[in-house]
């Protein structure tokens, strides 16, 4: 790479991060996604179903990958359904049971499925675990600024698992949809943020892995936005990171 081409980008990085250090300047509250930004959900739900497979007989058959693969599909599918309001969050659940068994030629009736959603969703709270760099980042700002989350989902879950994850003591607010009734990437939701939090949407910061419901949903309703890119998306946005950590420093030096 010639001399001329890392000066160039050098300077676009000292600009970005310039940028980025005035924008920062502005902010009073923070606003995080909770899964797969600060709780690894992904990661609790690929552990959990692959657990699940390999205590029932009728996958035993089945590779771990083609499994996860139909589970992780079927789950996007109903949970997109159950944003938008067209089915409840019990009813996804049955149906992600439903139309898993579907997709083996497995017959299975909506009671035996509530039944087994259960083992599954046992297991997957025992792997519910934080990113390793969660805490560490949250006590980096909890002094300086409001911290929020909004978060999609049920409101008993949510706060379950933000309970048995120990963070709750960090946050001052906590908007989930299944409470407030409309999701991200609605602007609804963001306002209900920050007039909880009392302050304008300009000094708020939404912090989240989503680009559509939380990157579009917070800048679409007056925010600055962080978007954490843990898949290396193929998205341009001038403020992405990469992990959590990535943002410690930037708002130390403020």
């Amino acid at each position: 790479m010639s001399s001329d081409i890392l000066t160039t980008h050098n300077e676009i990085n000292q600009t970005n991060k310039k940028e980025e250090a005035n924008m920062l300047k502005q902010i009073k509250a923070i606003l995080f996604d909770l899964d797969d930004t600060l709780i690894d959900s992904k990661t609790a739900q690929m552990n959990a179903i692959c657990e699940y497979k390999n205590t029932n007989k009728a996958f035993f058959k089945t590779a771990n990958k083609q499994f996860t693969k139909s589970w992780h599909d079927i789950t996007m599918r109903l949970y997109e359904q159950y944003l938008n309001g067209e089915i409840s969050f019990e009813k996804q659940r049955i149906m992600r049971i439903v139309n898993l068994y579907s997709t083996y030629n497995i017959e299975i009736t909506e009671e035996k499925a509530t039944a087994e959603f259960k083992k599954y969703l046992e297991l997957y709270k025992k792997n519910w675990t934080l990113f390793d760099d969660t805490i560490s980042t949250l006590e980096t700002l909890v002094d300086k600024y409001k911290l929020s989350i909004i978060s999609n989902g049920d409101g008993e879950q949510q706060r379950e698992k933000i309970a048995k994850t120990g963070i709750e003591k960090y946050f001052s607010e906590i908007i989930i949809s299944g409470e407030v009734g409309v999701s991200k990437p609605n602007k609804k939701i963001f306002e209900i943020a920050y007039n909880r939090l009392s302050i304008n949407p300009e000094e708020c910061l939404m912090i989240g892995d989503n680009y559509k419901t939380d990157i579009e949903g917070a800048t679409n309703s007056g925010m600055k936005a962080i978007w954490v890119d843990r898949k290396s998306e193929k998205i341009e946005y001038q403020h992405t990171i990469n992990e959590l950590k990535q943002i410690q420093g930037s708002f130390i030096e403020l």
